[in-house]
C-alpha cells in the first residue's frame, strides 16, 4: 500500500492515469459487452422487434446500474481521500457501508420493478408487439442486475485502493462467458430473448463469485469481517452526496431515453425505437474509455487533493482533458462517416440500416467534446464538491436535452428528435466551462501557495 500511495502522489501522471484507466477500460468494456452482445444476438435471432424490446428495457437497466455507479463513485472518493491521508481503517469501513447501501437500494428497486412492470413498460412507450418480449427479458435479468450493480460498485472499490488491474478480471471473465453462452441459448436452445437474459445472469454470477473470493483470500485491503460492515450513517450520507451526481446523470439518461422512446412513438415507429437503442449502445460503448479515464482521474485527483498536492491535481486535470478529447475525436470519425456499417452489425434488416444512417450521424454530431463535460463533473467529485458536479451533469439533461426533445420536432419533425442530442452537448459545454474557470481561480491560489512552499 505504501508503494502504491507513493506512486499516486509522486509518479509520472501520464503513466499513472493509464495504469489506472487501461484495466478499468477493459473491465468496463467487458461489462458493457453484456448489453452490446445481447443486442447483437437478439437483433440477429429475434429481429428489429427484439432490439426495440431491449431499447424499452434500457432505461430500467441503466437505472439499476446507476445505483452501483453512485455507491461506487461516492465510496471510492472517500476511500481515495482516506488512503491519501494513510487512514486505512476509514477506507475499509467506507467500503463496507458502500456494500450495505448498494444491496438495500437494489433490493428495493427490484421489488418495485416487479410489482409495476406492466405499467412501467406502457409508460416507457412499448407497443403491444414489444411488451411481451421486454417482460420475458427483464423478469430473468432483474436478479442478475443486483449482481452487476455489486460488480460495478466493487470495481470502484478495487480501483480506489490502487489495484485497477484486478478490477478488470472479475467483470471480463463473466462477460466472456456471456458471449459464449448467448448464441448457445438464443440459437442452439431456441430460447430467443430469454436465452440472452439467462446467459447474462450466468455470467454475472460467475463474476460475483470471483470478486467475493478476492476479498476473502486475495490481497485486498478490504476484508469481509464484522467491523468492515459497521454501519456509519455519516459515511452513508457522504457516499450518497458525492455519488448523487453520478446517479442523477445515469437516471436522467434513463428518463431521456424514456422521453426519446415516447417521442419516437409519436413521430416514428418501432424501427426508430430500435435505432435509438442501437445508437445509445454504440455511444455508450465508445464512451467507456472516456468514463473510465475520468473516474481514474478522480481517484488520482482525490488522492493528491487529500495530500494537498494542488499542482499535481491541476496537471492531471489538463492531461485528462487532452486524452479524453483525443479519444472522443478518434471515435467520432468512423461513427460519422460509416454509420451503416455499425448498424449492420446489430441487424441484417436493410430497412433498419438505411433508416438509421441519418439519425446516427445526428446523435454523434458533437461527440468530440463530450469528454470535457465528463471530466469537469469528475473534477468536482474528486474535490468532494458534489453540488458543482451535480449542476454540471444535470443542466445538460434538464435545461437543454429534455426540452429540446419536445420542442425541436415541432420545427424539424422526426429529425428534430435526433438533433436534440448535439444541441444539448453544445450548450452544456459552456456551463461546465464557467464552473471550471471559476474553480480554477480558487484552485490556483492554493497551487501557487504550494509552489512557494516547495521553493
Amino acid at each position: 500500500m505504501d508503494f502504491q500511495r507513493k506512486q499516486i502522489l509522486e509518479g509520472n501522471l501520464n503513466k499513472l492515469l493509464f495504469s489506472f484507466a487501461i484495466p478499468g477500460i477493459l473491465g468496463l468494456l467487458s461489462g458493457f459487452l453484456y448489453i452490446i452482445v445481447d443486442t447483437i444476438f437478439v437483433g440477429r435471432g429475434v429481429g428489429p422487434l427484439g432490439i426495440a424490446a431491449l431499447s424499452i428495457a434500457l432505461p430500467i437497466l441503466l437505472s439499476m446500474m446507476a445505483i452501483g455507479l453512485m455507491v461506487g463513485t461516492g465510496s471510492a472518493s472517500i476511500i481515495s481521500r482516506a488512503l491519501g491521508k494513510n487512514d486505512v481503517k476509514k477506507a475499509v469501513n467506507a467500503m463496507g457501508n458502500g456494500v450495505i447501501l448498494n444491496l438495500l437500494l437494489n433490493i428495493t428497486f427490484i421489488v418495485l420493478a416487479y410489482i409495476f412492470i406492466d405499467r412501467v413498460l406502457l409508460f416507457f412507450g412499448a407497443s403491444a408487439d414489444v411488451i411481451p418480449l421486454t417482460k420475458e427479458y427483464l423478469i430473468i435479468v432483474f436478479p442478475g442486475f443486483i449482481l452487476l450493480s455489486f460488480l460495478i460498485t466493487t470495481n470502484d472499490f478495487v480501483r480506489a485502493e490502487g489495484k485497477p488491474r484486478a478490477a478488470m478480471y472479475f467483470i471480463a471473465v463473466g462477460s466472456i462467458l456471456n458471449i459464449i453462452l448467448d448464441p448457445i441459448f438464443i440459437f442452439g436452445f431456441k430460447m430467443g430473448i430469454k436465452g440472452a437474459a439467462v446467459a447474462t445472469l450466468i455470467g454475472e454470477t460467475l463474476s460475483t463469485i470471483l470478486i467475493i473470493w478476492f476479498y476473502i483470500w486475495g490481497k485486498s485491503i478490504y476484508k469481509l469481517k464484522p467491523s468492515t460492515f459497521r454501519i456509519d450513517f455519516n459515511k452513508i450520507k457522504e457516499i450518497l452526496l458525492i455519488g448523487c451526481p453520478t446517479f442523477i446523470m445515469m437516471t436522467i439518461t434513463s428518463v431521456v431515453i424514456l422521453i426519446f422512446n415516447r417521442s419516437l412513438r409519436i413521430y416514428g415507429n418501432d424501427i426508430h425505437i430500435a435505432i435509438l437503442g442501437i445508437g445509445y449502445r454504440m455511444i455508450g460503448f465508445i464512451q467507456v474509455p472516456i468514463v473510465v479515464i475520468s473516474q481514474s482521474f478522480a481517484t488520482i485527483s482525490s488522492f493528491n487533493y487529500g495530500a494537498k498536492k494542488y499542482l499535481r491535481v491541476k496537471k492531471i486535470l489538463g492531461i485528462t482533458v487532452m486524452w479524453t478529447t483525443i479519444i472522443s475525436l478518434v471515435a467520432f470519425i468512423p461513427m460519422m462517416f460509416f454509420p451503416g456499417y455499425f448498424l449492420s452489425i446489430f441487424s441484417s434488416d436493410q430497412t433498419l440500416v438505411n433508416t438509421g444512417i441519418i439519425p446516427l450521424r445526428l446523435l454523434v454530431a458533437f461527440f468530440p467534446f463530450v469528454g470535457m463535460h465528463m471530466v469537469s463533473a469528475c473534477f468536482f467529485q474528486s474535490l468532494g464538491k458534489p453540488v458543482q458536479s451535480l449542476l454540471i451533469t444535470s443542466t445538460k439533461q434538464f435545461l437543454f436535452l429534455i426540452p429540446a426533445i419536445y420542442l425541436l420536432p415541432k420545427f424539424f419533425g422526426l429529425n428534430g428528435i435526433w438533433l436534440a442530442m448535439p444541441f444539448a452537448d453544445f450548450l452544456s459545454l459552456f456551463i461546465a466551462g464557467i464552473f471550471i474557470l471559476y474553480e480554477m481561480r480558487i484552485f490556483n491560489r492554493e497551487a501557487n501557495r504550494e509552489a512557494l512552499e516547495i521553493s
